[in-house]
Order: structure tokens, then sequence, then C-alpha cells
């Protein structure tokens, strides 16, 4: 019987340091939770992982996004405090993801994902 709450203790203890990695990967990094479930799944099924957020983060409203696998250069904008911002990814080995963020004061924020 005590071998038996030693297993099972062990494994408690396996599946709570498992839950934790999973939590903290690059990919459900804090800046990238406000997406939706469905983005971030897709992000993940296509390879891609968390590279970056461009602006202010917040709820959006609706969520939009391209890849870059076929351009030189990818151009990122979005809006803060109601000025547009542009940052150029040159393109470089892998690809990037770009979502295009709207939120409800017409401000947007940008996330992008690499592989």
């Amino acid at each position: 019987m005590k071998n038996l709450h030693k297993y099972l203790l062990i494994g408690l203890v396996a599946c709570a340091l498992i839950s934790g990695l999973v939590l903290l990967t690059p990919t459900e990094a804090p800046d990238n939770t406000m997406l939706s479930a469905e983005t971030r799944a897709t992000m993940r099924r296509k390879g891609f992982s968390y590279h970056s957020t461009l602006g202010t983060p917040g709820l959006p409203l609706t969520e939009t996004w391209f890849t870059s696998s076929a351009k030189a250069a990818v151009k990122a904008s979005w809006r803060e405090k109601g000025q547009q911002k542009i940052m150029t990814l040159e393109k470089r080995p892998g690809d990037y993801a770009v979502v295009m963020c709207q939120l409800s004061d017409n401000d947007s924020f940008v996330v992008i994902f690499s592989k």
C-alpha cells in the first residue's frame, strides 16, 4: 500500500511539472494570450512560435493574419493613441506570421510569430 501511495505521488508531481512546462511554452507567452484560442492553435499547428508584440495589447474585436513565405519583407502596421506605426521585418531564414488585432478604441496591435 505504501508503494501505491509513493507512485501516485510521483505521478501527480510529474503531471504538475509537465503542465507547468506546457503553460510556459513560447506560443503561450503572456503577450500572446489575448489572441483567440483558435488563432493560437492555428499558429501552433502551422509550426509558428511567438516572436513579439507591437503596440499596446488589449481585447481584440477582430483578428486577421497573413504569412510571409512568398514575400521578401513583411510590413506590420498598428495604431497607438491614433498614431499609425509601421515596422518592416526583413526576410530571413524561416517565415513570419503577422496577426493584426483591432481594438474597440480604433487602436490596434500586432502579434508576430516566426518559424
